[in-house]
């Protein structure tokens, strides 16, 4: 760790593990067996105090036979005390005797503090392998010390070349209230 609030780390393990047969995306098998993982994996953020702010993770090691490189990047953007913007991105590039598989999930995640007691926030995730999109909004407002009302929004679709199949909409309100004795 810094003064500046940033930090990172490093760390390597070695694992093992027995598993029965399975099948990874595109029909890539891993046999049963007993695998012996050998991994290195470092981290590092920047202080999240910073206008941009980034958290990074690697890993790289054994993977069932093969090998297994997975990344994790964050890019945050916080202009202001009432904006906040950040987009992921999570990879994990599996090499196999028997085949390769990239998998990616991005998501794209917003916060606008409108007052205090007031915020909207909304995220929308894709993964490449099951072509899965969701997006859900949140808008919770404390009106008094106690009591919210919060107003959920959200759909879960497949996107398949420049198709949008929705699955699963939802919308909620809560209203609570805290009681005290």
């Amino acid at each position: 760790f810094f003064e500046s609030g940033d930090s990172m780390w490093m760390e390597v393990w070695q694992d093992q593990e027995t598993v029965p047969s399975f099948d990874l995306p595109h029909a890539i098998t891993v046999p049963e067996g007993n695998y012996v993982f050998s991994t290195v994996h470092w981290h590092g953020d920047s202080a999240p105090s910073r206008l941009i702010s980034t958290n990074l993770d690697i890993q790289y090691g054994k993977y069932f036979g093969g090998t297994l490189l997975q990344t994790d990047v964050t890019l945050n953007v916080n202009p202001n005390e009432t904006l906040s913007l950040g987009a992921r991105h999570v990879m994990q590039q599996i090499h196999m005797p028997a085949g390769n598989v990239s998998i990616h999930i991005e998501s794209l995640d917003t916060s606008v503090n409108l007052t205090p007691d007031m915020y909207v926030r909304a995220q929308a995730q894709y993964d490449n392998i099951s072509k899965a999109f969701a997006l859900s909004l949140r808008y919770r407002w404390e009106y008094q010390p106690g009591s919210e009302l919060l107003i959920v929004a959200g759909d879960d679709a497949t996107l398949s070349g420049h198709y949008y199949q929705s699955h699963t909409s939802q919308f909620s309100v809560r209203l609570g209230r805290t009681f005290r004795l």
